[in-house]
């Protein structure tokens, strides 16, 4: 019985293994075929990636050789734009950041994202901290509480003096 797959032809009868004696499996021989089929997929995937990259920073190339100076222009100003963009939102995310930490807010991280940046000037460090004092009012970002409540209190650490408080185990030979 012959099986075929693409042009290659599959014989599911065993076939003998002269250097062991032995008789390999048709398993054995497909998944090599299988193997190889897809080394080659493999390589030929990765030489169309490689000529694709290619060919995308040919055409981005070619494209700026045909924008006049204005357009080129424009570009530039455009990615200026974006830049001053990131620029201004990393430097409002650390101003709060800072002022959220020095508040004594809980999680400070989430301040920044809690924050509505266009109703304020992420510059004026006053207007961040009349926000962030909004957000407490409203409930939606908590201040870090107290650590001296809630803390039990033991004996043997509430004097300064080491060793103070804690008793004398006796020795193992000594005995009660």
């Amino acid at each position: 019985m012959t099986n075929t797959i693409g042009t290659t032809e599959m014989v599911s009868a065993p076939l003998t293994d002269v250097s062991t004696g032995g008789t390999a499996s048709v398993e054995q021989t497909e998944l090599e075929k299988v193997r190889a089929a897809l080394h080659a997929a493999n390589a030929e995937s990765k030489s169309r990636r490689t000529r694709l990259a290619a060919l995308e920073a040919a055409e981005v190339t070619r494209q700026q050789a045909e924008m006049t100076s204005d357009q080129k222009l424009t570009s530039v100003q455009q990615e200026l734009a974006n830049i001053k963009a990131e620029l201004l939102t990393e430097r409002a995310k650390g101003a709060t950041l800072m002022l959220a930490a020095k508040m004594g807010f809980a999680h400070p991280e989430d301040a920044f994202t809690l924050l509505d940046l266009e109703d304020i000037d992420a510059s004026d460090s006053k207007q961040i901290e009349k926000a962030l004092e909004a957000l407490v009012r409203s409930g939606r970002l908590p201040l870090m509480k107290s650590t001296t409540t809630n803390v039990p209190s033991l004996p043997g650490l509430q004097s300064k003096t080491p060793g103070a408080g804690i008793r004398e185990m006796p020795s193992p030979g000594r005995r009660l």
